[in-house]
Parts: structure tokens; sequence; C-alpha cells
């Protein structure tokens, strides 16, 4: 599934909008290892460029 965030255009905003995330799903982690998980994702996305969702 595409979703195309920094294309919309968004009045009073100069910049494009971006999104980057960690997206982790398990039944046999705990709340906070699964925010853990999620955390070190995002912070994978950022350093891989940016504006996307680590799964």
């Amino acid at each position: 599934m595409l979703f195309l965030v920094e294309s919309e255009k968004i009045e009073g905003l100069d910049k494009p909008i971006t999104i980057s995330g960690g997206l982790v799903y398990s039944k046999d982690l705990t709340g906070d290892e699964l925010i853990k998980i999620a955390d070190e994702k995002l912070y994978r996305a950022k350093e891989s460029g940016r504006n996307k969702i680590i799964i």
C-alpha cells in the first residue's frame, strides 16, 4: 500500500510533510518490549533516508 503524504499540499506550510515510523506486532511481547522495538525501527527509518515505515 502506498501513501503519498509528501505530495499533499498543506495551506500555510512551505515544506512537504514526511512520515517515518516503526511498526511491530507480536502476541508474545509486553507493551514495553513492543514500544522499544518500534522505537528502534523508527530510528532505523530516519537513519536510512526518512519518509518510510520500517516493519
